[in-house]
């Protein structure tokens, strides 16, 4: 009998995550990939507008800043920099802007001036350069006539940061005075803090977050190497994120910041083990729990499959669990088919974690497609919670100082064990039982009421969590609300066929956030074919702006979508083919209602709408006041096209004709534009269908 072969659930983004060992030779790793690209060019888009966002918030607020703010040295010392200076004599990541171009001898001149200091950028954009710079060094260059300004270099954390702030992290922090450090000397490491394991690929304790003592114990049974290193980066990853210090320049803090690691190795360079491996690592950190003290097991890996539970990894995982270990596991990157929880996930006691995106910028959450599913071989439950997953920022292995980005159920999980890390801290006698008691019940419930194969108990709040164990150790948590959350709502429906569409109109008023995401599931989904179903997003104006981002006709669709106008938006769901139930979930803030306002429309095209295919148009009151409509459209080749005008019920008043159209017989009101004709789909479509009233 050949060993089961574990692998870790997560990627990295670049590099050599991007194909990981558990997607080669499965029938479902060629869609997983597209789906990773499309994503990632996703992102990518997602990062640019971000990066307009950030370039124009910091002009903004540097222009209208408070002059107590204004340092001294002639008002040079922007900001917040003046008190990042004091006390410390680490390095300051820092942008100079000149009076000049930056040019080589300009900055070659300063540094004679300052001493040497390397330089990251230099621009030519603007007359400067981004530097790593002692305070004394600010100091100096803020004396020279050729600098104008300098100011922190605070672009660049907010990956890590907002999935920290958006799951209530940051706060929690704050408010309940938490961090995994519970010796008193936030400088040192012991088995007196918040200990956890982290069961890996290693952890390399040469990363500034990761360095000073912070892994107390190391075992590994790989190489039975007695120093820590780590020759995959996915464990120094995971660490990072469960208690990474943030002391690297452009920080990236993990959960609980002041809690002590202890790593032991059973992933190979290629990531992956033999099942007794991994054992031989669970019954190691069991047998050191008291040594150590160790309070937490993060295991972010796991079989292909479905499993019950009963397997020897499992139930080492449910012993450890017996033996007071909190114990976190990965779901797996199998989704968003079912029965796609492996072994450890589908163990009944740890806290199987799957994976949702963070707070998405402008903010908005959505479930993340590649999070598996239960039910368990069995037919329980799993996962139980689930964390942030997507495009996390975490320490790069190998470096000093440097980041890599990663998405899997491998984030989410050692974000999840952080979180646990500071509900002990808040009280320290807490079992395992009650802190994934205590987790379960905090969170905002996504899906069908209470636990489901999707989400589990729902997406984690790690500030009500804290909160709780804080309230459970006798203290009054009165007056801490904690973070703002991104409302959302549950809506679900069923399409009798192909063609059949449900239309949903979401009051959008955009009261602080910007972005709007639809998670929609099909829950008996069975083929490609059995059913297929897309979602449309349509603004005010009756464009469609926004789509399905899982083209291979999965059991899940999603989209999120950034930005535009307040007002009565629109969510079509449609069957491409097939007839079945679905539910989506809306996560959007300042949606004041969401009413469903067609029911089973259609028959209609059997094809995916245009561009703008069905805007909603007024006809009256309108500046035309003849009762003409003019309907123009262009077709990149000859093929028939049909263009009707719906009523707002989806009832048919008449044909339009491309060209000039009497429409006086309509009485006032709001009206809908349908086509049928060639496949339509973006810039490779038949063009964009525009509706003008003419005068």
């Amino acid at each position: 009998m050949l060993p089961m072969v574990i692998v870790p659930n997560g990627k990295m983004e670049p590099g050599p995550w991007s194909s990981e060992v558990f997607l080669t030779g499965s029938p479902e790793a060629a869609g997983t990939k597209q789906k990773e690209e499309k994503m990632r060019t996703a992102f990518a888009i997602l990062l640019a507008i971000a990066g307009l966002f950030m370039t124009a918030l910091s002009a903004d607020f540097s222009t209208n800043l408070p002059s107590e703010n204004v340092r001294a040295h002639n008002g040079k010392i922007i900001g917040n920099l003046s008190e990042l200076m004091v006390g410390t004599t680490q390095p300051i990541p820092v942008i100079v802007l000149l009076n000049a171009p930056a040019t080589t001898g300009a900055v070659n001149r300063l540094r004679g001036l300052a001493g040497t200091f390397p330089t990251r950028y230099v621009y030519n954009v603007i007359p400067g350069f981004a530097a790593m710079l002692t305070s004394d060094q600010i100091a100096a260059l803020a004396r020279d006539a050729t600098v104008r300004r300098l100011e922190y270099d605070a672009e660049v954390h907010e990956h890590l940061y907002h999935a920290s702030k958006s799951y209530g992290v940051d706060i929690a922090r704050t408010d309940f005075l938490v961090d995994g450090d519970m010796d008193g000397d936030a400088t040192a490491y012991t088995k007196d803090d918040v200990v956890i394991t982290i069961l890996d690929s290693g952890i390399d304790t040469l990363h500034m977050d990761l360095d000073g003592g912070k892994v107390i114990a190391w075992k590994d049974f790989v190489s039975d190497s007695i120093a820590p290193y780590d020759d995959r980066g996915h464990g120094t990853h995971c660490a990072s994120i469960a208690a990474g210090t943030g002391d690297a320049p452009y920080p990236k803090q993990g959960v609980a910041p002041g809690a002590a690691l202890v790593g032991v190795k059973v992933l190979d360079s290629s990531g992956s083990s033999p099942s007794s491996r991994v054992i031989a690592g669970i019954d190691w950190v069991v047998a050191n729990k008291a040594i150590y003290n160790i309070r937490i097991l993060s295991i972010s890996f796991g079989s292909d499959g479905s499993s019950d539970g009963k397997d020897a990894v499992s139930l080492a995982c449910n012993n450890a669990v017996d033996a007071g270990l909190v114990v976190c596991v990965s779901a797996g990157n199998k989704g968003p088919q079912k029965n796609t929880i492996g072994s450890p996930a589908a163990a009944a006691k740890p806290i199987t974690v799957g994976a949702m995106s963070k707070l998405y910028t402008p903010g908005s959450y959505f479930l993340c497609d590649f999070s598996s599913r239960g039910p368990t071989k069995d037919r329980r439950v799993k996962p139980d919670i689930c964390g942030p997953g997507l495009y996390i920022f975490a320490a790069k292995a190998g470096t000093r100082d440097q980041y890599a980005m990663m998405s899997g159920t491998s984030m989410s999980t050692p974000f999840v064990a952080g979180t646990a890390a500071l509900m002990i801290d808040a009280k320290p006698d807490l079992t395992p039982a009650a802190i994934k008691s205590n987790l379960m019940s905090t969170v905002q419930d996504w899906g069908p009421s209470g636990v489901d194969i999707d989400y589990g108990a729902g997406r984690l709040q790690s500030h009500e969590a804290v909160k709780l164990a804080y309230y459970q150790a006798g203290h009054d948590t009165t007056g801490y609300p904690g973070p703002f959350d991104v409302p959302h709502v549950y809506r679900s429906g069923a399409l009798g066929g192909k063609g059949k569409t449900d239309i949903w109109q979401v009051d959008w008023t955009r009261a602080t956030y910007v972005s709007m995401s639809v998670t929609m599931i099909m829950p008996n989904w069975k083929t490609p074919t059995s059913p297929d179903f897309n979602l449309y997003l349509y603004d005010p104006t009756g464009t469609l702006v926004d789509s399905s981002f899982c083209p291979s006709n999965t059991r899940q669709d999603y989209f999120y979508h950034n930005n535009g106008p307040a007002g009565l938006w629109q969510i079509w769901v449609k069957s491409m083919a097939g007839s079945g139930d679905y539910f989506f979930d809306l996560s959007c803030d300042g949606a004041a209602s969401i009413t469903q306002i067609q029911n089973q429309f259609g028959p209609g095209p059997q094809s995916e709408p245009a561009l703008v295919s069905q805007p909603a148009i007024e006809l009256f009151p309108n500046p035309a006041t003849a009762g003409r409509v003019t309907v123009q459209y262009a077709l990149p080749r000859v093929e028939p096209m049909t263009v009707t005008l719906l009523d707002v019920s989806g009832r048919k008043m008449m044909d339009l004709r491309q060209g000039e159209n009497d429409v006086r017989s309509l009485a006032p009101g709001v009206y809908f534009v349908r086509e049928e004709g060639p496949r339509i789909r973006g810039v490779d479509s038949s063009g964009v269908l525009k509706i003008v009233v003419a005068p």
